[in-house]
């Protein structure tokens, strides 16, 4: 991946044993520190972590997207 494609954003990889802990055992915590938008690399780590996102966006659409 190239992060300097979105290079304004966050960068976060679920490969990191901290992060996906965080990811897994608070996703909602999790999603709710990235509310200006983030690159998540390694999601199929938490895969669970999707239906929470699709959730957030369903909440909290933005029209700026």
């Amino acid at each position: 991946m190239d992060r300097n494609l979105f290079s304004d954003k966050e960068y976060l990889s679920l490969e990191a044993l901290d992060i996906r802990t965080f990811a897994t055992e608070d996703s909602r915590g999790f999603l709710a520190k990235l509310s200006d938008g983030a690159i998540i690399d390694e999601v199929q780590r938490v895969p669970e972590l999707l239906s929470y996102l699709q959730g957030y966006i369903d909440d909290y659409p933005r029209s700026d997207h």
